[in-house]
């Protein structure tokens, strides 16, 4: 099956980092399809790109919010190596660059981003092994990969319309 024109949204950080094995599969498989996997974080890239290639992670772009706002001089750095970035800002930043990339459908296990979101928006359960839409649409990924393939792409069709 060949798909044009999607693009998927995964947070690393709680989603991936959970079950690489089992994204390393569905990634493949997405990005074999024709879809765009943008792996948005709160990073850093650098990191973030070791652990992926490591484990074997497709991906076609990394959005790194602390990068993003460091290039942008707005991260205070505190000598301990701790960082702070607004709340807002940071909050903001993954729905924002959904939209700005026309993300078809993005997967987080943080709840408390989903208020800036237009983008469809899956929440990640650690525990059930699934994600869950506002429209209460399931892709569970306990199953095999091929099937999480499916489940998202009927929720990207589904959120069409």
């Amino acid at each position: 099956m060949i798909v044009k024109g999607i693009k998927i949204g995964i947070d690393f950080h709680g989603v991936i980092t959970k079950q690489p094995e089992f994204f390393s599969k569905l990634t493949k498989l997405a990005f074999n399809a024709g879809c765009e996997i943008h792996i948005i974080t709160g990073g850093p890239r650098r990191l973030v790109k070791e652990y992926l290639e490591e484990h074997k992670i497709s991906y076609s772009k990394i959005f790194a919010i602390l990068d993003f706002y460091a290039a942008l001089d707005k991260v205070e750095y505190f000598e301990n190596g701790e960082f702070k970035v607004s709340d807002k800002l940071w909050d903001t930043a993954k729905a924002k660059y959904c939209l700005l990339h026309n993300i078809s459908l993005h997967i987080d296990d943080s709840h408390r981003y989903i208020r800036w979101f237009q983008t469809p928006f899956c929440h990640y359960e650690e525990k059930k092994q699934c994600c869950i839409t506002q429209n209460k649409m399931i892709i569970n990924f306990s199953g095999t990969p091929a099937e999480a393939f499916r489940e998202m792409l009927q929720i990207i069709e589904a959120e069409k319309y």
